[in-house]
């Protein structure tokens, strides 16, 4: 199984990749995928730099999704879900990839994302099936 981003084949061209202290991120033409570091706190606050990068490559206008690649440990403040709808109005649609079984580990904080969150949201056991399923959104 592919975890790693740049490893799988992408529908759209591949942009550009950007490590920051937070996280690789990984920009198509249509979707970023995005790999948190192991640790973090992901919130509005330390995804600054994320949100200006977002803003560069699709604008105001270019409809696109991200794609939440969870190969590390990390939290996440589903509240700041609400910020998605005020500032990215092109944004059309989340996919979040988990690796771990969850027949064994209960990802309750999954489905509070999915509840709040103002886009159309989806779990997925691997990449290239949040990859096809987020390209079928967009196009």
């Amino acid at each position: 199984m592919q975890k790693k981003a740049i490893k799988i084949n992408c529908c759209g061209s591949f942009y550009k990749k950007h490590q920051t202290k937070i996280g690789t991120f990984y920009f198509f033409d249509e979707y970023v995928i995005t790999e948190f570091n192991e640790g973090v706190t992901v919130s509005f606050d330390s995804c600054k730099d994320l949100c200006f990068l977002i803003n560069k490559y699709y604008g105001d206008t270019t409809p696109y999704g991200v794609i939440s690649n969870r190969i590390n440990s990390y939290s996440v403040f589903p509240t700041d879900y609400f910020y998605l709808k005020n500032m990215f109005f092109n944004l059309r649609c989340i996919a979040v990839v988990n690796y771990i079984n969850k027949t064994t580990y209960p990802f309750e904080s999954e489905v509070v994302e999915k509840v709040i969150c103002p886009r159309t949201y989806q779990s997925f056991k691997d990449l290239d099936t949040a990859r096809r399923w987020l390209c079928s959104m967009i196009s």
